[in-house]
């Protein structure tokens, strides 16, 4: 009989995922830096969805399909290459730290805000600066980092909350491009290109006070933004409030951090989201729990 290669592949997926979802028992109904957001000062939301992250909060996901577990796989991998370049091109007094737990702990949030950050290096033993890796596997993420020259909201906000919590360390956020993109005919007139080429993108970040600003490798400009130290930690107050007075407010801004609005608008938070449908029924009958069950139904469902 032949080796069944493809059900060795969705095997082995079930595999990891199940080992991690055991490993992720010990921190269950913690607050995560990896679904992070930050409030305006205008009380707008930005960055990933409130009601993901007290989705998860709960230990309520969706049921990934092999497409999406491929690609995060491949987001492992491009961690693992970065690693490996760079860990090759530090200067000598610089070194890469292994497993960096971040427990932050915030006011009126019940547990720690917990996290493992991609990369943090030390220089002659000291933290120094971190890096927020992500690898870029669709068109419209190339399209605005490559050519719009900004990084996504909820990227860049995670990679601010890593650096909030560590004293304000100095941080980046870094994406790769491994393979040609085409460029769909509307961006093809507006940026005169009709495919992106493989690329490395680097955004700068800096405190300016409270504030945070991002720079584009590629420019010496810097970019004032509604992120601040204080907004990041009122997310975290927001999904507690979500939790504890099961009102699920307001879904995140249509806008860039930097104010510009989003071109896909509602649909750039909403349009793909599992949970559409359940936030969709609770915008009109205000239940907390017909939401729950909903999500809940949505998990069950293999895509």
């Amino acid at each position: 009989m032949p080796f069944d290669i493809r059900k060795a592949q969705i095997d082995g997926h079930a595999a990891l995922r199940a080992a991690r979802a055991e490993k992720d028992q010990a921190t269950k109904g913690h607050p995560r830096v990896g679904s992070s957001g930050c409030v305006s000062a205008g009380g707008d939301v930005y960055g990933v969805c409130p009601r993901i992250a007290l989705a998860r909060q709960m230990g309520i996901e969706e049921t990934p399909s092999l497409a999406t577990q491929i690609m995060w796989k491949a987001g492992e991998a491009n961690e693992d290459t970065w690693n490996k370049v760079l860990d090759a091109g530090l200067p000598p007094n610089m070194g890469r730290e292994f497993d960096v737990e971040v427990r932050h702990t915030i006011d009126g949030v019940s547990l720690p805000v917990l996290g493992h950050p991609d990369v943090v290096y030390n220089v002659d033993g000291t933290f120094a600066h971190g890096l927020e890796l992500k690898g870029v596997f669709g068109s419209s993420t190339a399209v605005l980092v490559a050519l719009d020259g900004r990084p996504k909201n909820e990227n860049l906000i995670q990679a601010a909350a890593y650096s909030h919590f560590m004293d304000k360390l100095p941080w980046a956020l870094c994406y790769t491009s491994a393979s040609w993109v085409p460029v769909n005919f509307y961006d093809q007139k507006t940026y005169g290109v009709k495919s992106i080429k493989p690329f490395y993108r680097t955004f700068y970040m800096e405190w300016v006070g409270d504030k945070l600003r991002y720079r584009n490798e590629e420019s010496e400009a810097w970019v004032d933004t509604v992120i601040t130290g204080q907004g990041i930690e009122d997310y975290y107050l927001l999904v507690e409030e979500m939790r504890t007075e099961r009102n699920l407010g307001e879904r995140p801004s249509s806008h860039y951090v930097d104010g510009k609005q989003n071109k896909w608008g509602r649909e750039s938070n909403c349009g793909l989201c599992v949970f559409k449908a359940a936030c969709d029924k609770y915008d009109g009958d205000k239940s907390y729990d017909n939401w729950v069950a909903g999500i809940k139904q949505k998990t069950e469902e293999v895509a």
